[in-house]
């Protein structure tokens, strides 16, 4: 498995320059393990990964099936309980905290909406689970749904959507509790515009550390 680093700020391959002011969400892995037992043998699923992200990158990992990615995701985001090594977001260890304890969001492959819920409602329930008022919720939502071109679908439910739409909504949904890192493991192709839309939304550079993946073939991966 390997990352390509792509600044959110700049548009530029590489870490963006340090500001006086950063934004929060620095990610760092450090020796992250994730062992798997298979018949009474140790199996790695990851092994020993260590990344540095800074605030406003979008990381891609790339590798072909089975190599880790998606492991290393759900570690990040706390669906995983890691093995051995450290999650640390800006300083913080978050190994020890369950997944709605941590700052961060998540964009399943099959961004799992809920069917019984409409656009709006999607977008929103993260914010319900954090009792935002209700007037200050509804206001947050209307900007979520204006920013990424949903407001004429607010009121559809998810099978009443293409697959894009499906996406923005999830994204939206990701997006409307103001994470300090966001992951996703959605393979489509549409993903990295989705998440200039998003990036444009949050005053006009992404906030927080963004780690999405891609697969490879076998016979195209890079090398591990």
């Amino acid at each position: 498995m390997t990352t390509s680093t792509t600044s959110a700020q700049t548009g530029r391959t590489g870490k963006p320059a340090a500001e006086k002011d950063a934004p929060t969400g620095h990610l760092e892995l450090r020796d992250v393990v994730k062992v798997f037992s298979n018949r009474g043998k140790d199996v790695y699923a990851v092994h020993g990964v260590s990344l540095d992200v800074a605030p406003g990158e979008f990381i891609t990992f790339l590798g072909p099936s089975g190599c880790g990615k998606t492991t290393t995701l759900r570690m990040i985001a706390g669906f995983e309980n890691a093995t051995a090594g450290q999650v640390i977001l800006d300083g913080q260890n978050m190994v020890s905290l369950p997944p709605n304890r941590r700052p961060m969001s998540m964009v399943f492959q099959s961004y799992a909406l809920f069917p019984h819920l409409s656009v709006r409602d999607n977008v929103g329930y993260g914010l319900k689970l954090r009792r935002v008022p209700e007037a200050e919720m509804r206001e947050q939502v209307d900007v979520a749904l204006t920013s990424m071109n949903l407001t004429s679908l607010a009121d559809r439910a998810p099978n009443e959507l293409s697959g894009g739409q499906q996406q923005r909504v999830a994204l939206a949904r990701a997006m409307v509790v103001q994470p300090r890192c966001c992951c996703s493991t959605s393979r489509c192709p549409t993903w990295t515009r989705s998440c200039a839309c998003a990036c444009a939304w949050r005053s006009g550079a992404c906030s927080g550390a963004w780690a999405s993946l891609r697969s490879t073939s076998p016979t195209t991966s890079p090398r591990r």
